[in-house]
């Protein structure tokens, strides 16, 4: 027998390209999903039944028609933690990053406010312009490690 059980539900400020479970394909480097426009954007995992310690988190970029550097990826970030949706802890920031610069590239970057305490809801926010020095916020894939707890 197959049990349907939902592990994690995703969200975001909106909707404007690609499917937000794109995010979660790590198979398809082709896949992607973005924010246009809007500043302060976020996408949010809700763990539902369980919470999450996180120690990393890996990025990557979309793959977007044969574009090089500049082409609108994120640079300026900060992961955050919750456990009501309200109040927000910040775990990470990253200002002016490079590394996801280009075509379909990853990178795994290290929670640097490691609190030792467990969340139901993980975020990514964009705190300022892309590379290409605006407010679209897209990549292809987000995943995070870490420590479950069920709950």
């Amino acid at each position: 027998n197959v049990i349907n059980k939902k592990i994690i539900k995703i969200t975001a400020l909106a909707y404007n390209s690609g499917l937000i479970n794109n995010v979660v394909d790590f198979d398809d480097k082709n896949a992607s999903f973005g924010i246009c426009g809007r500043e302060n954007s976020w996408i949010r995992y809700d763990f539902v039944d369980r919470k999450v310690m996180p120690s990393h988190y890996s990025i990557m970029s979309d793959h977007w028609n044969n574009s090089n550097r500049g082409y609108y990826r994120p640079q300026c970030w900060c992961i955050e933690g919750s456990n009501d949706e309200t109040n927000w802890t910040t775990l990470d920031t990253r200002q002016n990053e490079k590394s996801l610069d280009s075509q379909s590239v990853s990178n795994t970057f290290e929670i640097k406010n490691k609190n030792n305490e467990f969340y139901r809801f993980i975020q990514i926010r964009q705190t300022g312009k892309n590379t290409g020095n605006d407010n679209d916020f897209r990549f292809s894939s987000l995943e995070y490690f870490g420590t479950i707890l069920e709950t």
